[in-house]
């Protein structure tokens, strides 16, 4: 073969120097699929080769729900369809902290530097449906100025997002798609089944997927199986990030009022200074804390909101949560209600596709603008009116039923019901009346708060 001539080398270098970047990822946890179409994927970003100056990853997200109520209802959850953006590096990688004019002043954003995106689907117990998501990833070298917000879509988390295609949106260079199906309207529940995929398109040299058969998971890279990797023992947390971690995440499920009142009054007992020793604690070993990551930062955003006084909080850009837009923006203390010192969580689930903010958000928003709690919280002697006003909070009987759940928790040194601990408390038959029944006791004056237990207990 002959050697290429001066012009032709020239040309080739020309044409590798003005090649666009293309896109691709690394997966850190996940595919993982859980209980009632719980879902979870998380992954960094690359451009190969990196670019000369920082540059963009556009994505085109689309995800589809199909979720019926046991009682053959469909959950009023809107389908997504949105674009969302990164800021890479001239090494090639995320820049988890930047500043840009998105056409409104310059602006500084924070993401979650553990991971770049994430598709985590909330689990939602007693129902039955499908979801899939399927995300079109694409380098692009600039945002025109105007078109994406930071936290514009919830879905999308702290990310810069849009709802409309950008202008000179390049072409995609990874597509990965995930599904999930499930039935817990039966007993026992029927797993969570899914596939996730991952290919780069046209170029047509990647391919990796994933099989979860609800108990077994088969992986293949390039059409060759990959053996699974085996995690190594955690580091263990501190007293102080062991406290936060003991107080209950954002899921309606599992939420107990009464354990985030008796962490957040062991937190006030500690003093301001103390209490943000600890919650300081808390986000820099979330790494250590056992489960997911995203989930395990909204315990510092649901205990910040009862033990500082703020007229609102920022939202915790953590995902989509069910409750619609509008409705969260009325609440002060979203996704919490919180009356008579009694906490609810209102909206019970949220979902994820994108990046969340990073938890020091909500701890440095208090400290800067917030009154710390000067007493303990101290939920009233009878919480019966509480019960009272539950069916007025929501539209959607099966939220009404989460926070009557909830309520039965807080009640739990009072009022004896089974299966307390369980996810599925709520859709226990004859829940409103077990509360009823609960509630009378309070109405007579049978039960009290007891401040060094921080429960109600019997007279």
């Amino acid at each position: 073969m002959a050697p290429l001539t001066t012009a032709e080398y020239l040309d080739a270098f020309e044409a590798f120097m003005w090649v666009d970047p293309t896109v691709g990822f690394k997966t850190l946890t996940g595919p993982k699929w859980g209980p009632c179409g719980q879902f979870e994927w998380k992954i960094k970003w690359s451009l190969s080769p990196a670019p000369a100056s920082d540059a963009w990853i556009v994505q085109h997200i689309v995800v589809k729900y199909n979720i019926m109520e046991c009682d053959g209802s469909k959950l009023d959850i809107p389908n997504l369809d949105f674009y969302e953006a990164w800021r890479m590096g001239t090494n090639g990688e995320n820049k988890p902290t930047y500043d840009y004019d998105f056409g409104s002043g310059t602006k500084t954003v924070k993401l979650n530097a553990a991971f770049d995106d994430a598709f985590m689907i909330a689990a939602r117990p007693n129902t039955k449906g499908s979801w899939s998501v399927d995300g079109d990833a694409a380098y692009q070298a600039a945002l025109k100025a105007g078109e994406f917000t930071p936290g514009g879509i919830p879905a999308s988390g702290v990310l810069p997002s849009r709802a409309n295609a950008p202008t000179n949106l390049g072409t995609t260079s990874i597509h990965r798609h995930a599904d999930g199906k499930w039935d817990c309207c039966v007993v026992p529940n029927t797993a969570t089944t899914g596939t996730a995929t991952a290919d780069n398109g046209t170029a047509n040299t990647y391919t990796e997927s994933w099989v979860w058969d609800g108990t077994n998971m088969v992986h293949k890279k390039d059409g060759k199986v990959v053996a699974a990797v085996t995690p190594g023992p955690g580091t263990p947390l501190s007293t102080l990030a062991a406290l936060v971690h003991s107080s209950p995440a954002w899921d309606g499920a599992t939420f107990d009022p009464g354990q985030l009142v008796s962490v957040a009054n062991q937190l006030q007992a500690m003093g301001r200074s103390g209490a943000l020793q600890a919650l300081h604690a808390y986000r820099d070993e979330l790494a250590n804390a056992p489960g997911d990551q995203v989930m395990n930062s909204t315990r510092i955003g649901l205990l910040v909101r009862v033990l500082f006084l703020s007229p609102a909080f920022p939202r915790m850009q953590v995902g989509q949560g069910e409750l619609s837009d509008d409705v969260a923006a009325s609440m002060p203390l979203y996704p919490l209600t919180l009356n008579q010192d009694v906490p609810l969580l209102a909206d019970p689930s949220f979902s994820l596709i994108g990046n969340s903010e990073d938890p020091l958000r909500q701890i440095e928003f208090c400290e800067e603008q917030c009154t710390f709690r000067t007493t303990p919280l101290t939920p009233a002697t009878d919480i019966s009116t509480v019960a009272q006003q539950i069916p007025s909070m929501s539209a959607e009987p099966r939220n009404v039923s989460l926070m009557q759940a909830q309520l039965l928790r807080l009640a739990k040194g009072v009022c004896a019901a089974p299966g307390l601990e369980s996810r599925e408390l709520f859709a226990t038959p004859g829940l409103s009346r077990m509360l009823e029944n609960c509630m009378s006791v309070f109405q007579s004056g049978g039960a009290v708060w007891d401040p060094v237990t921080n429960s109600y207990r019997r007279r």
